[in-house]
This record gives C-alpha cells, structure tokens and sequence, in this order.
C-alpha cells in the first residue's frame, strides 16, 4: 500500500511542478516543443536516424548522421509540420537557427542520452555489418576451394591420351552434351573395374 502511496505522490509532483512543452514563437511561427520525449518517442527517434543512416543494402551513410539527428529532433520534439522534401528541411535545419531555438527549450541530458545510444546502435550495426561480409567471403572461398579440390579429385585418373581423344571428339562435333557425360562415367567404371581385377 505504501509503495502504491509513493507512486501516487511521485505523479502528482511530476504533473504538477513540470510542464513537459513550451510555446515558441519564431519567425511568426507559433509552436510547441516538448521538453522530454517519453520512452516511446525516444526508440522511434533513435530508429527513424538508423534508417535514414544506413542503405537499402545496409551501407552506413555518415554524411547523412547530422541531417538525420537534426531532422528527427523537429520531427519528435515539436508539432512543427514540416514537409518531406528533403531541400526544405536540409535548408531549415542549416540556414535558420530553428534547431538552436529548440535545444534551448529541451533537456539535452536526454538528447546526450539519446545522441550516445544512437552512436553505439551506429557502431555495433557497422561492426556487424564487416563481421558479415568477412563471413560471406569466408564461405565463398571455403566454396571455391570446395569445388577445386572435387574437381582435381574427378579428372586425377585422366590419361594424356583420354584428355586427347576427348578434344578431338569434341572438335570432330560427335560429341554432344549426355555422351560427354556417359563417357565420363562408362570411363570411371572401367577404371574402378580395373582397379577392383588388380585388387
């Protein structure tokens, strides 16, 4: 009951003595900024720059990070309706001092928070990103070597003369793809047949 009695007490006071916007009046613009945004808003901010930052094929994008950053802080912290057209809002974000104006009036230990979590979510997506790659070549080249070592281990029994008498046939136009491959296994079965009167 106490603990019920404390949270009670705890909501009263953060609705009461904290009001989460402010208006702001700028160039003839009159608007609201919330000063925090709730736990909600602060993952969809952190995600919306991910996705602006990062490719359709997941390339990082760097020169995108700021514009991001910035664009979403409209976005999230105030009712501003910005358009979509990215001219508009790159000019908005670095020829007015809109965005000064909005930090002023948010808590930028939560921004810093979110700042610092975006570039470790940045950090761990790029380190992901190489560890994948290198895996991919690995596997290609474990595949490569694969195919190689099979290959070698399937034309290892051929003689000069059976490498001859395959150009020649094929040169002469006798050859068409299924007796390639029925003489390539009439020519492994007798091999093995030898092999086995040997034995």
């Amino acid at each position: 009951m106490e603990t019920n009695e404390q949270v009670s007490n705890l909501l009263k006071t953060i609705n009461g003595e904290y009001s989460n916007t402010v208006k702001k009046t700028w160039q003839g613009m009159t608007f609201e900024i919330k000063r925090v945004l709730s736990f909600a808003e602060m993952t969809e901010f952190i995600d919306s720059v991910m996705s602006l930052c990062f490719s359709d094929s997941y390339l990082y994008l760097p020169e995108v990070r700021d514009f991001a950053i910035n664009s979403c802080i409209i976005d999230y912290y105030t009712n501003i309706d910005i358009v979509d057209d990215v001219n508009i809002r790159y000019n908005t974000i670095y020829c007015t001092n809109l965005i000064e104006q909005i930090k002023k009036e948010i808590n930028t230990n939560q921004l810093d928070n979110i700042l610092d979590a975006l570039d470790e979510k940045i950090d761990y997506r790029v380190s992901t990103n190489i560890d994948a790659i290198l895996s991919q070549v690995d596997n290609i080249v474990q595949t490569l070597e694969n195919f190689a070592q099979k290959a070698q281990d399937s034309f290892k029994d051929l003689t000069p003369d059976d490498i001859k008498g395959f150009v020649s046939s094929i040169n002469s136009g006798a050859l068409d793809e299924e007796k390639i491959v029925k003489a390539y296994f009439d020519s492994r079965e007798n091999k093995a047949s030898e092999q086995e009167e040997i034995e």
